[in-house]
């Protein structure tokens, strides 16, 4: 399970952390925790609300994480000979 998140948050090299990957993942998780206090606090869930915001959270992340896509670093473009 470690090695699966580790290759989720790094780039090409498995070495590198990239930032939008692990922003996302961080942005998710706080949003999740977020939305779980509210039930907890006021009894009442909005499915519509919670699924218009995790829309747009994972929508931007996965725009920002496909822009950066291009400037990652693989593996053949660094070390070696």
């Amino acid at each position: 399970m470690n090695k699966f998140i580790l290759d989720c948050l790094t780039e090409g090299d498995n070495k590198t952390f990239n930032l939008s990957r692990s922003a996302l993942a961080g942005s998710v998780l706080v949003y999740l925790a977020l939305s779980i206090l509210d039930v907890i606090r006021t009894k009442d869930f909005e499915y519509q609300q919670f699924g218009i915001g995790i829309a747009a959270l994972l929508g931007a992340g996965n725009a920002g994480v496909a822009f950066q896509s291009r400037t990652e670093r693989k593996e053949e473009d660094h070390g070696g000979s």
